[in-house]
């Protein structure tokens, strides 16, 4: 379960970064600018609380029962604030 969850950090790093502007998704964050902050959050704006939304991505594939999944969604947050601050960390310098 580890390596799915080191993959779903990257995949919620990565998310974050391609929508930011001049990447590729960056029209995911103009079609939702208007939204409300409690919906883009999730969608494409904290990796931290993307670990809700982008944990059914890869949770299902692991076949475990589904009252696991908010214990997975917990630790993916805590891989996702230690990655996102390391990437921060590499891209400020």
């Amino acid at each position: 379960m580890i390596e799915a969850l080191i993959i779903n950090s990257f995949i919620c790093i990565g998310f974050n970064i391609a929508t930011e502007p001049g990447m590729i998704l960056n029209w995911i964050e103009k079609l939702l600018e208007k939204a409300p902050l409690w919906l883009q959050k999730p969608i494409y704006l904290c990796p931290m609380c993307m670990a809700s939304v982008h944990s059914l991505w890869v949770f299902p594939t692991l076949d475990l029962p589904w009252h696991y999944w908010f214990g997975y969604t917990l630790a993916l947050c805590g891989i996702n604030a230690l990655t996102y601050g390391f990437v921060t960390s590499i891209r400020e310098n």
